[in-house]
């Protein structure tokens, strides 16, 4: 489950269409059919704009997403990035699946955009629980204390990005702090909470050997013994694109140079190391 809004701004993002709090209007031009398919649109990017303290801007629906619920593009060329759902909304869409997801042993995941970023979301996650199911979330936690502490009871499992660990860049180039991270992770580590770390991987902005040595730092700091590390991938071109925003530049990781970071933190950290690939 994908919830818009992201606390961070970072280069490579997969999820352009989760940046934004609110829903958003998307415009694909190979699937449109229509002879002039390109109205003029004001897709004004909110990428870099953010609600006060790095939270959700809105406390509730925005009226204006509803100028964009018209009739369904039957081609898929055009149509919004986002709904706005309440908590009964969301449960209707999870719990007729809840039989399979006990029988196969799965269950629910947050990601986004930051979801522990949401006003209400410690509420879904109780919700969540209540109906005996697994719930995991995938962080970066550039979020505030307060946020994750609300979450404890109902997380079973945290998935946390560990993006950079140069205060510089996390600041300069995320838009984040990396003492607030950093004391979340502490926290989490603290009351025993499962964490899974999940490195991304991208040149030029942390595929080096500092990050590397930073990297195996970190999880011994905080006695993590499991790590997963993948390269960013470039698949999401056409998101922007459909957006009206400017596509990122940085660079994929090569497997064999994925294979030697790998190794390379295994060694230095004693770490289980990995690498996840992309299909």
């Amino acid at each position: 489950m994908f919830l818009k809004g992201c606390t961070l701004r970072c280069p490579w993002c997969c999820n352009p269409e989760a940046i934004s709090w609110d829903p958003q209007p998307y415009y694909v031009a190979r699937k449109c059919i229509l002879p002039d398919p390109a109205p003029k649109r004001d897709l004004r990017s909110p990428y870099h704009e953010r609600g006060q303290d790095g939270g959700c801007p809105n406390d509730g629906r925005n009226a204006g997403c509803k100028k964009w619920a018209a009739k369904a593009c039957p081609t898929g060329a055009c149509g919004v990035f986002g709904r706005w759902l309440d908590l009964h909304e969301i449960l209707g869409e999870v719990t007729p699946d809840v039989a399979y997801y006990r029988a196969s042993g799965g269950g629910v995941t947050l990601s986004g955009g930051e979801p522990l970023a949401h006003q209400r979301v410690a509420d879904l996650l109780h919700a969540l629980k209540s109906e005996g199911l697994h719930v995991a979330v995938e962080t970066s936690l550039a979020v505030k204390k307060e946020a994750l502490l609300a979450t404890l009871p109902f997380v079973d499992l945290y998935l946390v990005d560990v993006k950079v660990l140069d205060p510089f860049v996390f600041r300069e180039v995320l838009g984040g702090d990396l003492e607030l991270y950093l004391a979340n992770v502490e926290l989490l580590v603290s009351r025993g909470c499962k964490v899974l770390p999940r490195a991304p991987l991208v040149r030029p902005y942390n595929f080096s050997a500092s990050h590397g040595a930073a990297l195996a730092d970190f999880l011994r700091r905080f006695g993590l013994r499991e790590v997963e590390v993948f390269s960013v991938h470039d698949l999401a071109k056409e998101k922007y694109e459909a957006l009206g925003w400017p596509v990122p530049a940085f660079e994929v990781i090569e497997d064999e140079e994925l294979a030697r970071f790998a190794a390379n933190l295994a060694s230095s950290s004693g770490a289980a190391v990995t690498v996840l690939e992309w299909s």
